[in-house]
């Protein structure tokens, strides 16, 4: 059973991950072509750069959640339950993993004022 289950998200990965770099590499000629023919302001290069300066700390968004993340999995180690059929470290990883984007989402609000 886990077997195909294992090959099935493994497959759904994949096509998953070809359509998004096909749909990626359409966008980039796309956008090419539109700046080659002197049509800037429709190829939305400014709305993605002041799309990427709204991410301004990213190193922190991470860190955040990778500790919160690893905290959990510490955490699960302490708890008691049964190995097999406990869905309690998923959710305590899921949680922390959670709670660390919070975190980081308050940081940064409570930043930009």
């Amino acid at each position: 059973m886990y077997a195909t289950l294992t090959t099935g998200i493994v497959l759904i990965s994949l096509i998953y991950g070809l359509i998004r770099v096909t749909e990626i590499l359409t966008l980039h000629n796309q956008r090419k072509r539109i700046i080659s023919q002197g049509h800037f302001d429709k190829a939305e290069i400014l709305e993605n750069l002041k799309k990427n300066q709204s991410n301004s700390y990213p190193s922190l968004k991470w860190g955040l959640v990778a500790f919160f993340g690893a905290l959990g999995l510490i955490i699960s180690e302490f708890i008691p339950y049964h190995f097999e059929t406990s869905p309690l470290p998923f959710g305590l990883i899921v949680l922390g993993v959670a709670l660390g984007f919070l975190i980081y989402f308050f940081l940064v609000r409570k930043m930009d004022k």
